[in-house]
């Protein structure tokens, strides 16, 4: 999911460079109605981006814990604090109203929750670099 934004860069700037990767194939699949768009460029370009980062995660074995810490970070003000503070605009819900404070405390919870996640992955960072060694697994 949060590669989307890399994916959705590259393929542009690849399909303007060779347009011809652009192009799309539709067939049906066997007894449905469904029918699927396949684009050889797009699978070619995230075959390798994936290929890539699990390249990467190999070579770097702290880069779980890297990944946790961002998720961590990243949680809280993506699918609470946006979100709830959204709902609250579009909804003119009053401060000092009872739904005002659930809606905090349901934002101050997941804070804790993500600082707590946050804690968590940065203990887990220190503890692999302690013990690190590319390609070669700590457990």
């Amino acid at each position: 999911v949060f590669a989307q934004p890399a994916f959705a860069l590259f393929e542009s700037l690849i399909a303007r460079a060779w347009p011809s990767t652009s192009t799309a194939f539709e067939f049906r699949l066997p007894r449905t109605q469904t029918t699927v768009t396949i684009s050889p460029g797009r699978l070619v370009f995230r075959t390798l981006f994936v290929a890539y980062i699990t390249v990467l995660a190999m070579v770097m074995p702290f880069f779980n814990a890297i990944m946790g810490l961002l998720g961590a970070v990243i949680f809280w003000p993506l699918t609470v604090k946006f979100p709830v503070s959204m709902y609250m605009r579009r909804e003119n819900i009053a401060k000092g109203t009872s739904q005002w404070y659930r809606l905090q405390a349901l934002s101050m919870v997941t804070l804790a929750v993500s600082l707590v996640a946050g804690m968590g992955s940065l203990a887990g960072l220190g503890n692999s670099l302690k013990h690190a060694i590319s390609f070669k697994n700590n457990h």
